[in-house]
């Protein structure tokens, strides 16, 4: 965290009181995981190989590479709720490009191989479903104080993608779910996150029944 807030007298004291007025969630993995710069798809680290959008039919390098990785939450009160092992995935579109912004999102994944093959727990809400198999963390792009362009960090926010699933359940219709974390990888600090789910074919069966395959091809035919 930038030593010029969190010892600034106007600040310092209110960083404990700040850090616990949400919930905590910590990922921890090899360091090689995230920032090896050697190009392997096995051994590369996908946050130098975010798996930028190509362009003009060029390589994507990093594209869904995934590693292994433990995620730990925490309550308000710093007690831990659960520790599972993941996959570890960059999550995003135009927000994997580096110059754009350093912050970028993950996708945790709970898979047979890791253990467990789902994640059960209420992290979303009452409302919401509390198994999930894969979640997004997202590290939100535009209006952020990150972003590359000076009109966006101008009207930097970070409730607006929340705000808008919440009035959509206010209104009866369907949508996803998310809240707030501060998220820390492998101990260091790496800001305020945005859990939500991934609305793909998992969410599809979960929320309206049937089977992943009823969703998969009009997903795949979009």
């Amino acid at each position: 965290m930038d030593p010029e807030i969190t010892k600034n007298p106007l600040y310092s004291r209110l960083m404990t009181k700040s850090l616990l007025s949400i919930p905590t969630m910590s990922i921890v993995t090899n360091k090689e995981n995230l920032f090896s710069r050697i190009l392997d798809p096995i051994t590369g680290g996908i946050y130098i190989f975010t798996g930028v959008p190509g362009y003009n039919g060029g390589p994507v390098l990093g594209n869904d590479w995934e590693r292994p990785a433990s995620v730990e939450f925490f309550d308000r009160k710093g007690l831990k709720e659960f520790q599972v092992n993941c996959g570890l995935k960059i999550h995003g579109g135009a927000s994997r490009q580096s110059e754009k912004t350093p912050k970028h999102s993950f996708r945790i994944i709970f898979r047979d191989i890791y253990r467990p093959s789902k994640l059960n727990y209420p992290l979303l809400g009452s409302d919401a479903t509390a198994a999930f198999n894969s979640l997004v963390l997202r590290a939100t792009y535009g209006n952020t104080w990150l972003h590359m362009n000076h009109s966006e960090r101008k009207h930097a926010q970070l409730i607006h993608d929340v705000w808008a699933k919440d009035t959509q359940h206010d209104m009866g219709h369907h949508s996803g779910y998310g809240n707030f974390v501060h998220l820390y990888i492998n101990g260091m600090y790496w800001g305020i996150y945005n859990p939500t789910e991934r609305i793909d074919d998992d969410y599809g069966e979960t929320c309206f029944g049937g089977v992943k395959g009823d969703y998969l091809s009009r997903i795949t035919a979009k």
